[in-house]
């Protein structure tokens, strides 16, 4: 099954970012006042459980274009995997903001039969994963 894959992506880094953001920000809160250390603990806290929770995200996630379907799975503790036949997609759609198109990075939007939408969040490089699903989708 493996064999079939023509294109794989995964999530991007910057679904890392919050976690990050929240630890700088209870660094600076031990620093600018350490009146409030417990607060400073519980945004540090509060970071590496979120660094922890979305490292699985990032490792158990992945966007595969096959040959006739497209499969996504996401998620750890509760997985959810999609599969959608080529056939069944009508409109492939990009979603990017100005820090997704710097970063490469952005939402797939899977227009299907029936104007039924799929949403896949922060994948890296959006725009090569539309250029294999119009190939694939104008192969099949």
């Amino acid at each position: 099954m493996m064999d079939d894959v023509v294109y794989e992506s995964k999530l991007h880094y910057i679904i890392f970012a919050w976690p990050i953001a929240m630890a700088v920000a209870g660094c600076a809160l031990w620093y600018v006042l350490p009146a409030v250390k417990m607060l400073s603990y519980l945004f540090l806290g509060v970071a590496v459980i979120a660094a922890f929770m979305f490292y699985g995200a990032f490792s158990f996630s992945v966007f595969q274009i096959r040959r006739k379907t497209v499969h996504v799975q996401s998620g750890v503790f509760a997985r959810q995997i999609v599969s959608l036949p080529l056939s069944n997609i009508e409109t492939v759609a990009i979603s990017q903001s100005i820090l997704g198109a710097m970063l490469n990075y952005g939402t797939i939007i899977l227009i299907g039969n029936g104007g039924t939408h799929n949403y896949f969040q922060n994948i890296a490089d959006p725009l090569t994963c539309r250029r294999y699903l119009e190939q694939q989708i104008n192969n099949g």
